[in-house]
């Protein structure tokens, strides 16, 4: 649904967007913040919650990686959990 949700997504400038995948999540976490720990650029991004990237697990289909924000590890959960996505343009 969170690959959906972006690549369906229409903004007034632009209609490319698509889920970032775990390796490009990672790239925006700033250690020298805290919750979230991203650049200001990313400061609409809620610390304390999950965030999906495109990247599925090696060992299961049913799992993607999500990336938590309060201090930047990375996960895999169920693709059925509830979470957030920020989408980015192609």
């Amino acid at each position: 649904q969170a690959k959906d949700y972006c690549a369906n997504l229409t903004t007034w400038w632009k209609t490319n967007w698509r889920l970032p995948n775990k390796t490009e999540l990672r790239s925006i976490v700033n250690r020298s913040c805290h919750s979230p720990v991203t650049y200001s650029e990313f400061d609409n991004t809620v610390g304390s919650n999950l965030y999906w990237s495109s990247t599925t697990t090696a060992d299961s289909t049913g799992h993607a990686w999500v990336l938590n924000f309060d201090y930047g590890n990375a996960y895999w959960y169920p693709k059925t959990y509830s979470s957030y996505v920020l989408c980015v343009a192609n």
